[in-house]
């Protein structure tokens, strides 16, 4: 574990289990920025979908360029660069990703802990009948 929040052990076991059911996998997250990492792929996997946008955007109108008679067509290859480069990023991405999901985990785990129950108060009703 990651951070600092004192949990006992079977806390520690429902951390383990929300996390294997929600943790992102660096090794998809590389296939997605190598394959198609110029498009944004990569960043929709990471619930970054404003940045995805942009990236499929680009990628779109730089694959559109390349086939304009005057514009050289090195510019259908930016995506590929893009998803090269991005492809280096991606396995410290998802440990951020990762670790920002322990967090708010482990965050919630121990407000749970300390969350005082709500007890409803009787009602007039209730009262009169009891009497």
């Amino acid at each position: 574990m990651n951070n600092s929040y004192e949990l006992d052990y079977q806390e520690t076991i429902i951390l383990e289990q929300e996390m294997k059911g929600a943790a992102k996998s660096s090794a998809v997250g590389c296939v997605a920025a190598l394959l198609l990492g110029g498009f944004g792929i990569h960043r929709f996997y990471l619930d970054d979908i404003f940045v995805g946008v942009i990236f499929f955007i680009l990628g779109l109108v730089s694959i559109g360029l390349s086939f304009i008679e005057g514009v050289p067509s090195i510019i259908g290859y930016v995506p590929v660069a893009i998803g090269l480069i991005e492809t280096i990023f991606m396995p410290a991405r998802v440990k951020i990703w990762n670790d920002a999901l322990e967090t708010k985990i482990t965050k919630t785990i121990i407000c749970e802990r300390t969350a005082t129950p709500v007890h409803p108060k009787p009602d007039d009703a209730a009262k009169g009948e009891s009497e």
